[in-house]
């Protein structure tokens, strides 16, 4: 078989096809760009005091260890947004107490305050300590201000993401994300925990989310098929370890279902991106959507999957 480019390698990977050999595309994540950089923590994650945007860095790691880079993991697809009555504002300070470095965002919206606060510490990156909504039965009406309705491409960054993979190779893909627990308790103190009780007692509220979230995706959808990207990707991790089949079977698959429908009409292939328990997962994919591929299939503790005994066609090829 003739040699294939890592784009070509990829994209025949992602439609099930036989490629060259098997992509060597590990999930280094920001974490080890952050380190090939040379920059602290504090320089990359916060502000933009190294000047490189998080894409080049880890384009640039993927040159220098010579994989088969899986950009869609990094690069979020560039929009232009219906305007927000959301205004933000944010600080930074360096608590010496503890070595970190807190970062602080207050969003004044038309319907009252939210506020969110991330931590740094040194060599890490910042992860949420105070999450927006302290409470979705009163804070849900004021977050949807800061999720405004994409409304058009930023042309200039995409030619620039796109231009930057091509010549060197790279597939270029673009990452949406869909709504269920896995994403939303991103958003609410308590998380999980918190979710489950607004389930039980006003599931409207995460009906009404969920039917934002579809409305939303499905224009970035739209916008991303118009960007001729290399491929999408879904992610999501934690689908099922952060929430039940029944619970993924009602916000996240109808999403999936639909999304990855109009890509197949248009010839894109997609993947989906989910850490964790993804046995049910899986069947759950191949049974309702038109998703090629999903990443990654651990082995227990991590994951419940185990390749030689349970492969198959379809998402389930090892």
């Amino acid at each position: 078989m003739k040699a294939m480019t890592s784009r070509q390698r990829m994209v025949a990977a992602m439609r099930n096809e036989i490629p060259d050999r098997v992509p060597v595309a590990p999930d280094i994540s920001m974490y080890i760009p952050m380190r090939h950089s040379g920059f602290t923590a504090e320089d990359f994650w916060i502000g933009t005091k190294s000047g490189i945007p998080h894409w080049q860095a880890y384009i640039d790691a993927a040159v220098y260890y010579g994989i088969d880079a899986w950009t869609g993991s990094v690069m979020g697809l560039p929009m232009i947004y219906e305007d927000s009555r959301a205004e933000w504002q944010y600080h930074s300070v360096l608590d010496s107490a503890r070595d970190v470095m807190v970062i602080t965002k207050n969003v004044r919206t038309p319907d009252g305050e939210l506020t969110e606060e991330s931590i740094c510490y040194r060599g890490d990156q910042p992860v949420v300590s105070v999450k927006m909504m302290k409470s979705l039965t009163a804070d849900f009406k004021k977050f949807k201000h800061t999720q405004p309705m994409p409304k058009a491409l930023d042309l200039p960054t995409i030619d620039l993401l796109r231009q930057a993979c091509h010549t060197r190779n790279y597939a270029f893909g673009v990452c949406l994300t869909y709504p269920g627990f896995q994403m939303w308790n991103c958003y609410v103190q308590g998380g999980v925990e918190a979710l489950s009780y607004v389930e039980i007692d006003t599931p409207e509220i995460l009906q009404e989310w969920f039917e934002w979230d579809l409305a939303r995706g499905t224009r970035e959808m739209e916008l991303a098929l118009e960007s001729r990207v290399d491929y999408i990707l879904f992610g999501g991790s934690g689908t099922i370890t952060l929430a039940s089949p029944a619970l993924a079977g009602k916000y996240a698959i109808p999403a999936l279902k639909k999304w990855s429908a109009m890509a197949k009409a248009a010839n894109i292939p997609t993947m989906l991106h989910s850490c964790g328990k993804n046995r049910v997962l899986a069947d759950l994919l191949v049974e309702n959507t038109d998703i090629g591929m999903l990443n990654p299939l651990e082995r227990p503790p991590m994951g419940d999957i185990d390749c030689p005994a349970s492969a198959k066609v379809g998402l389930w090829r090892c």
